[in-house]
């Protein structure tokens, strides 16, 4: 539920800039904007995290917020600036590699996001 009401919410702005926001259109203000949000739900998820996945063990919980972390790598295809990595704190860059590990990852990205 943490990732639908919180972390949804926080990349919404993000996402509409880049995908539904022609670039002469876009609001460098709202986007800042909302890189602090995601920045500070990055924060909180670190704060909760329990392990080397969100909540210890392999969850649905890490299952859930990677693909939105993800997508922020996608809006970066439209906002070179966005510094999607960037704007992960240490542990949560650690937890995206051990989860982009998974021998499985690479049948469940959709073929248009590969480069």
């Amino acid at each position: 539920m943490e990732v639908d009401n919180y972390f949804d919410k926080a990349t919404d702005e993000i996402t509409t800039q880049a995908f539904n926001t022609k670039p002469e259109e876009r609001d460098e203000v709202k986007l800042a904007a909302a890189r602090q949000a995601v920045m500070e739900e990055y924060a909180l998820f670190t704060k909760a995290m329990r392990g080397e996945f969100l909540a210890g063990p392999l969850s649905a919980a890490d299952y859930a917020f990677y693909p939105l972390v993800a997508f922020m790598n996608r809006s970066e295809t439209k906002l070179p600036d966005l510094n999607a990595n960037g704007m992960l704190t240490p542990q949560l860059a650690a937890w995206k590699a051990r989860i982009e590990a998974l021998p499985y990852l690479d049948g469940t990205i959709p073929p248009h996001w590969k480069k």
